[in-house]
């Protein structure tokens, strides 16, 4: 393999000619979101932010599709509903997730979609309070080995996360 990779990239030196310039593929980022604070809300959207770096990763879905209860389940990038993504801002991040307040946020510049990895969701408090609006609870939310890409194809990494004890369930308004 490191083979194939140094002859690609010899390839892709020679191709290049003195009047243009040479692509060379970006290597893969790693982030990590270990000392961001995770919060949530709907039916479920858990998150964490990097306000430094203008990074907002999340994992979405749907309770009842995914069939969460109070066992760990693990889920590939696949599984129904389930969603996981980061985006990048232009400037500050702003209250972007769970607030219902317009235009109090910053500009989306790009978006990368998990493309491979694992989520293991478990409920670890249910039903805190029920009313005719949703029922809220609490989750915890691991994410394993996930790479993520961006339209432009660049890739990213989040090797181990963990969103602990989260609060969901809940809608803003």
């Amino acid at each position: 393999m490191k083979n194939v990779v140094g002859i690609l990239s010899l390839l892709l030196l020679l191709s290049c000619g003195e009047t243009k310039e040479c692509c060379v593929l970006p290597p893969i980022t790693t982030y990590s979101f270990a000392q961001a604070t995770a919060r949530g809300c709907s039916d479920f959207y858990v998150y964490k932010e990097l306000p430094e770096e203008r990074l907002h990763l999340y994992i979405s879905g749907s309770r009842t599709e995914l069939g969460l209860n109070s066992t760990e389940q693990s889920f590939e990038m696949d599984a129904p509903s389930l969603k996981v993504e980061m985006h990048q801002f232009d400037g500050e991040i702003g209250s972007y997730a769970c607030d219902d307040v317009a235009n109090d946020q910053g500009e989306i510049i790009s978006t990368w979609t998990a493309i491979s990895g694992e989520v293991t969701l478990q409920i670890t408090e249910d039903s805190i309070s029920v009313d005719p609006w949703g029922t809220t609870f609490k989750m915890t939310a691991k994410l394993k080995n996930i790479t993520l890409e961006n339209a432009e194809k660049d890739a990213a990494s989040i090797p181990d996360e963990i969103f602990e004890e989260v609060f969901v369930g809940w809608l803003p308004g």
